[in-house]
């Protein structure tokens, strides 16, 4: 990771929606999330690497076990990371240099 920048990575753990699963219902709809974590990173002008601001978690509100056909259904776990760029600059900086002295006339 470059100094100064910083990224996320988010991690999804999903389901099969439930239409999904009786053979009677055909359907297009997305698949049920159970847990999602996001985590921020920030690596300083000397390259270490930090968990930046906040962690942040979403759980289900229901039990996961405690829909009728839940005995056989596999969970999912999905990494993401940003797509290109990987890195970005860190908050409040733009690519440009900064004007860091003052300048007389």
């Amino acid at each position: 990771m470059p100094p100064n920048s910083q990224t996320f990575l988010r991690q999804k753990t999903v389901s099969p929606p439930l239409s999904r699963l009786t053979p009677h219902t055909l359907s297009s709809s997305p698949p049920l999330l159970h847990y999602l974590i996001h985590l921020r990173f920030l690596c300083s002008r000397s390259g270490r690497v930090y968990l930046h601001k906040d962690i942040r978690l979403i759980f289900a509100r229901r039990a996961p076990d405690t829909e009728p056909d839940f005995s056989f259904v596999t969970l999912t776990t999905m990494t993401e990371a940003p797509p290109s760029p990987k890195y970005g600059p860190l908050d409040g900086q733009s690519d440009r240099t900064k004007l860091t002295g003052v300048v007389r006339l």
